[in-house]
């Protein structure tokens, strides 16, 4: 069954603990976990390493299907599948080994705001 049909299997289960993950202000460990062993996390990883090197609108669709059944769910699994990508910066074998240990999972955000990285303004 391909990822996004399984994660909309799941999300009547999301909706379900969407009260809980508002007050917990977490996802609970069983949701990750499911979430993880579908690749969510992976999305965005090589596939040379382990990954599923998932395009942008497949990336997009499950982010979003999670997203509807709870923003929280959907908002964590795009960090920590998007962030993946910076594992097709390392080494294949470095990426590899960081993937063989199923709970590994690169959760931040780069937004650089500052020096060279700022973007010039668009006028006119």
């Amino acid at each position: 069954m391909p990822i996004l049909d399984e994660v909309r299997a799941l999300t009547p289960a999301i909706r379900a603990a969407a009260e809980q993950i508002e007050r917990d202000r977490s996802l609970p460990e069983d949701l990750v976990q499911h979430l993880a062993g579908l690749g969510v996390f992976r999305l965005a990883a090589p596939r040379t390493a382990g990954g599923g090197e998932a395009d942008p609108i497949t990336m997009f669709e499950i982010f979003e299907e999670l997203g509807h059944a709870d923003g929280s769910a959907g908002w964590c699994a795009m960090i920590g599948a998007a962030t993946g990508i910076a594992l097709g910066r390392l080494a294949d074998s470095t990426a590899t080994e960081l993937l063989a240990d199923p709970r590994f999972l690169i959760a931040g955000v780069a937004a650089p705001s500052a020096g060279p990285w700022r973007l010039p303004a668009v006028t006119g």
